[in-house]
């Protein structure tokens, strides 16, 4: 997937964080779920097919939407903010190195 000319909208935001919160999914395996399901919210549906997949030798845990909700809610509060990968702000330079942070926490000033 490549960088899109729009940020990602509030509920894919949540969706990136769930996902990237999910135990088992790293940088790498997490760019493999977006680039192989193409949202999120797609690949948040997608780990037990993979822990089947890999001989249920990898547990995926999806953190309760309701706690990723509240951590955005208290970024939002704090005026920080976090932009994924693909979004038109997150820096190029990061963008291109090997296995990127998928999501960037962003403290206001």
């Amino acid at each position: 997937m490549e960088r899109t000319q729009n940020p990602l909208s509030d509920l894919e935001r949540i969706d990136w964080l769930r996902l990237i919160h999910t135990r088992n999914v790293g940088p790498h395996m997490f760019i493999k779920l977006i680039d192989r399901f193409g949202t999120a919210a797609a690949a948040i549906d997608a780990p037990p097919e993979l822990s089947r997949r890999a001989g249920g030798r990898r547990k995926f845990t999806i953190p309760h939407r309701d706690s990723i909700v509240a951590e955005f809610e208290a970024l939002k509060a704090a005026s920080d903010t976090a932009i994924g990968l693909y979004d038109p702000d997150y820096p190029e330079t990061l963008a291109a190195i090997a296995d990127p942070p998928p999501v960037l926490f962003l403290r206001a000033t």
